[in-house]
């Protein structure tokens, strides 16, 4: 099984769990709220890696007026994200594919997401956030410690 189709089937198979689990975003809030308070009003976002929309719900919940976009390799999270942040788009893409989106976002948020990367595909995403967000846009990134390579290593 390539590790596409391993991601994908391994989110598919515990997204309920997985959505019980992270909607709390209490541990992180802080840096979240930071975060937002540097958001102009209507601010275009991407979620990247939206997973359930926990990121999104958060922010919406304090500033309805942005403007978000969710993304996830997941069909299950993204149907969750739907449900949990009405009123943001949502769309199923591999996030090795980002680079393909027209550019122009106020910011973009990136929870987790990196370790399911390796290191060539980590730099070619962070390059392509650094194409789609706006001169004096902003990066919310958060991921875990570690020194492996890959969902090989880090996938659950």
């Amino acid at each position: 099984m390539d590790k596409t189709t391993l991601t994908v089937a391994s989110f598919e198979a515990v997204a309920d769990a997985f959505e019980r689990t992270f909607m709390d975003v209490t541990s992180y809030a802080p840096a979240l709220t930071s975060f937002e308070a540097l958001l102009p009003v209507g601010a275009r976002v991407l979620d990247l890696g939206c997973g359930p929309g926990n990121v999104a719900r958060f922010l919406l919940g304090r500033r309805p007026d942005l403007k978000i976009t969710g993304i996830d390799l997941s069909p299950g999270m993204i149907e969750r994200f739907r449900k949990n942040a009405p009123g943001a788009e949502a769309m199923v893409m591999d996030l090795r594919q980002v680079g393909t989106l027209p550019p122009g976002w106020d910011a973009a948020v990136a929870s987790f997401c990196l370790p399911f990367f390796d290191h060539a595909e980590a730099a070619a995403f962070l390059q392509a956030l650094g194409d789609l967000v706006i001169p004096g846009g902003h990066l919310y990134l958060s991921t875990m410690q570690g020194n492996t390579h890959g969902i090989e290593k880090t996938g659950f």
